[in-house]
């Protein structure tokens, strides 16, 4: 199944255990080598620890949520020591300016993901004002 990036925030995170919400996913954390999606912060609910999902913890993601074990998936970001270098660059993809060759053709506006690999499929790309007036 195809999502849109932009879906990911505030997205439920539901857990298998309790069979409940558990918090929200505010986020993904993309790697810019690779545009793989390697974890989601999240914001857990009930006092429970603010964190990430990593992509090997999540069961299933529908349009209603993402689905994981339980809260105790929600990793705290010093333990992630393999993950470190990519949530220390902090990319966001939303924004960033797209070119073909040395030529600048716009900013991304949204991305398509695959669920099943969470590789970034396709980029939606706004046109700069330069491009449309031409």
């Amino acid at each position: 199944m195809l999502f849109f990036g932009s879906s990911f925030k505030g997205m439920p995170l539901m857990s298998l255990r309790s069979a409940a919400k558990i918090g929200t996913i505010t986020e993904p954390v993309i790697n810019p080598h690779n545009l793989h999606i390697d974890g989601f912060y999240a914001q857990a609910m009930n006092g429970q620890r603010d964190g990430i999902v990593v992509d090997i913890d999540v069961r299933d993601l529908s349009p209603t949520g993402m689905i994981i074990d339980d809260h105790e998936d929600i990793a705290e970001q010093d333990e992630l020591v393999r993950l470190q270098p990519i949530i220390t660059i902090n990319f966001k993809l939303i924004g960033k300016n797209v070119y073909a060759g040395s030529s600048k053709i716009g900013r991304v506006e949204d991305y398509v993901v695959d669920t099943k690999s969470l590789f970034i499929q396709k980029l939606y790309v706004q046109p700069s004002l330069l491009k449309l007036t031409s």
